[in-house]
């Protein structure tokens, strides 16, 4: 429910409200007060607040008893609007002052209501108080009463459209007074009421006062009662109130008991109210008259009060049942009718089961649901609404289950003990509550599927039951059967629209439209694309035949229309080229124009139809093909390559000038002679055969060159070589073979020099190959001499020095002791220098010796030799399983053994140092890596860290001499493989290396 927010006086509303009580106040003599404020400006939907007002001042009214007051007040507290309404009646005990809200509740007994009412007043104010974000609160009013106090926001929530103001509705307010006004009492003054408000309503119909007061004093405990004393009265009142008995007499003034009960049985209403009849007559055709006539029972006077008591019991009861079994069938029907209405609407098989399933449940009260779909001599418990798990997702076959056997005998199963039925497989319902089931097939004739009920007790359905159930499964037959039809609809629509929509897109591909001409009614049709193809504007019509003519040049409208002349007066088909100026841009266009004209049964043309479709790019491809043969022609015939193009009987057809130079034949000799009269005799029959294998291969061309080297023959009988490609096409369904040929006798001879001047070139090659390697053995010679002489002057200069400085040393003054030990220093470094160089020396020298290596076995072995030389670190290691590789073992080591020292070494800073050896497979080739966390190094100075004696850390950083690096380059180029490095600063490097099986020193040879 929303509001229709508009600005407003709330005191002129409460004002012009509370006007509409003041007769009624007047005419019963309460003393009614209304305090109201001259303005007081709010934001509120006034129609509901007019709703409000009425509901709390009727509910004032009801209350009150004559003479009695009522007050009305509005004011503004803090932001709001106060609206009081107070009356001195009977008050609510506060045990119901929060329940008086609720709909449909109604005074106790012991509240005094002067007239009837639905209890829904209260509860609507409350709704449309709540609604305005306001409170509506009850409480004693001072000097006993209720008191009714209602808070309203003086503003609309921010964001609030508000609307003009709407008039109010005074046919409300007058409805409401006037109803207080005419509701009768439901009985007189004196017949103040014993029984409850909610207590059956006994209406007596007696024409004896005496008698119709000891029967109203003897049904007041029990009952509540009203009294006529004429038939006339009590058709009325019987119409008025509605009442759940009427006991009445037989002889009666004005209007007699039967002519009563026969009015009564007229009226929809009446016609099963019970009726007891008193009579003091024992007529046997009287009773079976009143009987026949609609009459429940009758009593005969005298009667004893217990006898009353019990034949009017017995028929309150036996109505009241009927009502609510009515009532509930009424409820169980509506709610079938909404559910077979959304199962009618429903549009696919999960919302169709979920809303059977419930409603399933709901109408029959059972404790569990489920629905079953048969699917391939199967059970399909495909979906469940259960107190307990059931079988949901499982499938059976057919003859072991009860759903099976509802199916394949398409007739409902009601049982009322599972365990004492043999048609249940008893170990499946072990596990559940289902004590009493019941199934009916979906479907009666064939079924598909079933619907079953169960029971946590023991139950039997019964017919009402089993009836919704089958009606359920009914809907269902007929909603399976409509998602299949929608289906099968959604299918037909979808492959219509692709259907259109690929014409659509196939027109606009194709640039074709087509358009229909009624002669009769001169109406045309276009379909899009004719628009598009026109450039007219789609929202306009279409251009009528005289109109057309603006789209084309004068010469082509002069062909096409008289070609559309034809076809309306003789009926010819016609189909033209036809040249047109498109606007707005008015570009030169070309459409190819169709038409074909439809005769009525007399043989009148009646309708012309066709297609106009867009062939510019068709035109421009054409005059693209002319101009591009024009430019092949001069590119032929410009060439300086031979261009020859023969048949498949190998005669010349295309003959470009310079091959009439190559050959010394004109093309006008050339062309129609067979290819044969350019070739050597000798080879006529080997270039017979490469054509034909040409042809049947497929192939549409071979390069130059591919056809070896061939010779041709001028016109004076000399042989040259040429040097030939060959292309094949299909024309107009026959093949054409072209061949470029081009005079290699220059070439040829070229060529002979070069084969010449390279053999003397290859040669001296060899030589200075070979004083190469001579000068390198001399220079890895020398150096491991230089490294090996150099040991003992250098052992010398070392000993002699430490000897001085042990023997002397404290002889020495000043700076000589450091001189000397710089001296010592120099030499130990002189020594790791010479150690590097033969380190170097023998990673080049000396043969490969390949086999097995275990490169895992290998890294574990020298990091545990790292570690214990340096014990204090601690390093975690990482080494891959099953690393193997083919190589020389001691090189290996060499190499590994220099990648781990680095790791170990640059990692001596790191915070958690880690060496991790591993491999990876990279662009087909696989790598072994060794990675640190050390110290890394810049990617720019990547190109000097296998240079020999290159650093890129200083000497008191990391100690060293820049060899080891270079030394495993050495070895990897030795093994074939290549080494590369990645780093960062503060990141750590990492090295990864290949290593063929085939060493480069043999691959070089």
């Amino acid at each position: 429910m929303t509001l229709a927010w508009t600005r407003l006086d709330l005191a002129h509303l409460v004002r012009t409200m509370a006007s509409h009580f003041e007769s009624l106040a007047a005419e019963r003599h309460i003393d009614y007060s209304v305090t109201v404020p001259d303005l007081l400006t709010a934001e509120a939907d006034g129609e509901k607040l007019q709703g409000v007002l009425i509901n709390l001042l009727s509910n004032a009214f009801n209350f009150t008893p004559d003479g009695g007051a009522i007050t009305l007040r509005l004011s503004e507290q803090n932001g709001n609007a106060l609206i009081e309404v107070q009356d001195n009646g009977p008050g609510v005990p506060v045990a119901l002052r929060e329940a008086i809200f609720e709909r449909f509740r109604q005074c106790e007994a012991d509240m005094q209501r002067r007239y009837g009412g639905t209890g829904l007043g209260l509860a609507i104010a409350k709704d449309f108080v709540e609604l305005h974000g306001g409170t509506v609160t009850l409480c004693e009013a001072p000097g006993g009463g209720a008191l009714f106090s209602v808070q309203l926001p003086l503003t609309a929530p921010v964001g609030t459209m508000l609307g003009d103001a709407v008039p109010l509705d005074e046919v409300i307010d007058r409805q409401a007074v006037e109803e207080l006004e005419m509701r009768a009492p439901t009985a007189t003054p004196g017949e103040a009421q014993a029984a409850g408000v909610d207590a059956p309503l006994v209406l007596i119909v007696e024409d004896n006062v005496d008698m119709n007061q000891f029967i109203a004093v003897t049904l007041r405990p029990h009952y509540r009662v009203a009294c006529a004393y004429n038939g006339c009265e009590g058709r009325d009142k019987a119409l008025a109130l509605h009442p759940d008995l009427i006991l009445s007499g037989v002889m009666m003034p004005v209007m007699s008991g039967d002519e009563m009960v026969r009015a009564l049985r007229r009226q929809p209403d009446m016609k099963n109210v019970p009726i007891v009849m008193l009579t003091a007559k024992a007529d046997d055709d009287l009773r079976v008259r009143l009987l026949m006539q609609g009459v429940q029972d009758y009593l005969n006077k005298p009667f004893s009060t217990e006898e009353l008591l019990a034949r009017i019991g017995g028929l309150v009861a036996s109505r009241q049942r009927t009502v609510e079994e009515l009532s509930h069938s009424a409820e169980r029907l509506r709610r079938l009718a909404e559910v077979v209405e959304k199962i009618a609407a429903v549009r696919d098989l999960p919302s169709l089961m979920t809303i059977v399933r419930r409603a399933m449940r709901e109408l029959t009260g059972a404790d569990g649901a489920t629905l079953v779909l048969r699917e391939d001599g199967y059970c399909h418990y495909v979906d469940e609404d259960a107190i307990g798990p059931l079988w949901k997702g499982q499938r059976f076959p057919l003859e072991s289950c009860i759903s099976g056997w509802a199916m394949l005998h398409a007739e409902a199963a009601v049982i009322e003990d599972i365990y004492a039925d043999p048609r249940i497989p008893h170990a499946a319902y072990r596990l559940t509550f289902v004590k009493s089931l019941s199934v009916v097939p979906i479907g009666r004739e064939t079924p598909v599927g079933a619907i079953g009920c169960y029971w946590a007790n023991r139950h039997k359905a019964s017919t009402e039951e089993l009836e919704l159930q089958q009606a359920l499964a009914d809907a269902m037959s007929v909603g399976l059967v409509n998602l299949n039809l929608y289906e099968g609809m959604a299918s037909a629509r979808q492959a219509a629209e692709q259907s259109m929509a690929s014409l659509k897109e196939a027109q606009h591909l194709a640039g074709i439209g087509n358009w229909a001409w009624d002669i009769q009614s001169d109406t045309h049709i276009w379909s899009e694309e004719v628009y598009h193809i026109y450039g007219r504007d789609p929202t306009m019509p279409p251009a009528i035949y005289p109109e057309i003519q603006k789209y084309f040049t004068p010469e082509s409208w002069a062909a096409l229309s008289a070609a559309v002349e034809k076809c309306l007066s003789e009926g010819v088909p016609y189909e033209c080229d036809a040249e047109m100026v498109r606007a707005p841009d008015y570009l030169h266009r070309w459409i190819a124009a169709r038409g074909k004209a439809t005769r009525d049964v007399d043989g009148n043309i009646v309708n012309l139809h066709g297609t106009v479709q867009d062939i510019t790019e068709r035109k421009r491809v054409e005059q693209a093909h002319r101009e591009s043969e024009e430019r092949l022609a001069v590119i032929i015939n410009s060439a300086m390559d031979g261009v020859i193009s023969v048949d498949e009987q190998q005669r010349i057809r295309l003959f470009n000038p310079a091959a009439g130079q190559m050959f010394g034949l004109s093309t006008t000799e050339a062309i129609g002679q067979p290819l044969s009269r350019l070739i050597p005799e000798r080879f006529h029959r080997a270039h017979e055969g490469h054509i034909r294998n040409f042809a049947h291969t497929g192939m549409t061309a071979r390069r130059m060159g591919v056809l070896g080297e061939i010779s041709g023959m001028r016109t004076n009988g000399e042989e040259f070589p040429i040097e030939a490609s060959i292309s094949q096409s299909t024309i107009a369904g026959r093949k054409l073979f072209t061949v470029i040929l081009r005079d290699i006798t220059e070439r040829k001879q070229a060529e002979n020099e070069i084969c010449r001047l390279n053999l003397d070139l290859e040669q001296r090659v060899a030589e200075r190959t070979a004083e190469l390697t001579a000068a390198n053995q001399e220079l890895d010679s020398f150096a491991y001499a230089v490294a090996h002489d150099l040991r003992a002057p250098l052992r010398a200069m070392s000993g002699f020095s430490q000897a001085l400085q042990e023997d002397y040393g404290g002889q020495l003054q000043g700076e000589a002791m450091v001189f000397l030990e710089q001296i010592g220093l120099a030499s130990r470094k002189m020594s790791d220098l010479i150690d590097g160089l033969l380190t170097l020396s023998r990673s080049t020298r000396g043969g490969l010796q390949y086999d097995s290596v275990d490169i895992s076995a290998l890294s574990k072995r020298l990091l545990v030799e790292l570690a214990q030389s340096d014990p204090e670190r601690q390093v975690t290691v990482e080494v891959e399983a099953g690393l193997q590789t083919r190589g020389d073992a001691r090189m290996i080591e060499v190499m590994m053994c220099n990648l781990l020292g680095n790791a170990w070494k640059y990692t001596e800073r790191a915070a958690e140092p880690n060496i991790r050896v591993y491999a990876e497979e990279r662009d087909n080739a696989h790598l072994f890596c060794v990675a640190d966390n050390g110290a890394g190094f810049d990617m720019a100075h990547a190109n000097r860290l296998f240079k020999p004696f290159q650093r890129l850390h200083r000497q008191e950083e990391f100690p060293g001499i820049g060899i080891g690096l270079a030394t495993v380059q050495r070895i990897v180029n030795r093994h074939g493989g290549v080494i590369e490095a990645r780093g960062e600063p503060g990141k750590g490097a990492t090295f990864c290396f290949t290593l063929s099986d085939t060493p480069a020193d043999l691959v070089r040879d």
